[in-house]
């Protein structure tokens, strides 16, 4: 477990990590004591493999496990010289988290919602949405995002929960 505070985002964190697949019996048990806290924003579980590649920008961990990156999308690093650099842009791949102002805008196929749209994630009709605590919308799809073969359902939700286009840095 990791926890830790980004004063200049407004965020603090909790990150749990199941070593074992299985090991967790019950999410909702890990999650529902921090639903009550005034300040609560979100969660959301995540296949921590896939959200390590579609969030890795730094090509030398391609390489350094022998992962192949010929057919990755790469930009600037934005840096000045000498410091500029390629790396993977990211900005596409559905499973992608990017911090903004007072939130991490990511996805997951279970998540608890603090504001919400609920009725973009209605007209989702693989969501089972039920609120367990007033004010908390729990996500839960009927899929796994464990790889890009659900990309246009993780880009739904993305655009459900977050809009098209968000950029509220």
């Amino acid at each position: 477990m990791q926890a830790g505070n980004l004063s200049g985002r407004r965020q603090s964190f909790i990150i749990v990590e199941e070593k074992s697949p299985g090991a967790v019996s019950s999410w909702d048990q890990w999650v529902s004591p921090f639903l009550g806290w005034p300040n609560f924003v979100q969660a959301w579980v995540a296949d921590v493999e896939y959200n390590y590649w579609q969030n890795a920008a730094d090509p030398l961990l391609y390489t350094t496990v022998g992962r192949d990156r010929s057919g990755l999308k790469m930009k600037s690093n934005g840096q000045p010289y000498p410091s500029e650099r390629q790396i993977v842009d990211t900005s596409g791949t559905p499973g992608r988290w990017e911090f903004r102002k007072g939130y991490i805008e990511a996805i997951g196929s279970l998540m608890w919602i603090g504001e919400n749209r609920e009725s973009d994630l209605r007209a989702l009709d693989w969501l089972h949405l039920t609120e367990p605590q007033k004010g908390i919308l729990r996500v839960a799809s009927d899929f796994q995002f464990t790889d890009e073969t659900m990309a246009t359902r993780q880009n739904a939700l993305r655009a459900a929960i977050y809009g098209s286009g968000q950029q509220n840095n």
